[in-house]
């Protein structure tokens, strides 16, 4: 908490701490162990790929996501391709989107294979994943000003993009925040 300006106190984020003190408190204690455990299973098992559909913070703060790209990295490592979006609570806030703070700690993996298909950022992004498989990830996360909501969608030409890509593979996972 000690991470977060106080003028990013202004915000829902003085509801979300509440939250984290009263329902959530010691539950991410043990995330980076458990991320280097996920590490090892996917080394073993030679997995293809790794899609993580966030969330990576509960606050989009700078040193959460440090300490998030810090983690997640072993596993970043154990796969052939590790496909990632933002979670509604990695940009939280307009300020953390505006600062484009998701996008400077994990801007790496967020490259498209079909980089024409994007209308919104990097967004749809797709991936190849061998012969025979594509992951459409769709970022749908929009930050509420209100504390208690959490919501997004997506916007006409990214829908659009999406349903008209010319994706020749038999199989298609979409993943969206």
């Amino acid at each position: 908490m000690r991470s977060v300006p106080i003028s990013d106190w202004l915000s829902k984020r003085v509801t979300g701490a509440f939250n984290f003190w009263w329902e959530r408190k010691g539950q991410f204690a043990l995330t980076p162990q458990k991320l280097d455990k996920l590490a090892e299973f996917a080394r073993a098992q030679a997995v293809d790929a790794v899609l993580y559909t966030g969330d990576f913070t509960l606050w989009g703060t700078e040193l959460e996501l440090e300490n998030a790209r810090r983690a997640v990295q072993p596993l970043i490592d154990a796969s052939d391709a590790f496909v990632t979006l933002p979670g509604n609570h990695d940009i939280y806030t307009q300020r953390v989107v505006d600062e484009q703070r998701f996008e400077r700690h994990f801007g790496d993996l967020l490259h498209s294979d079909v980089p024409e298909a994007a209308v919104d950022g990097p967004w749809p992004l797709v991936r190849f994943l061998g012969e025979d498989v594509a992951v459409i990830a769709v970022n749908s996360s929009i930050p509420q000003w209100l504390p208690w909501r959490a919501g997004g969608s997506l916007n006409r030409s990214c829908r659009r993009s999406v349903s008209c890509s010319a994706v020749p593979r038999s199989e298609i996972a979409t993943c969206s925040s």
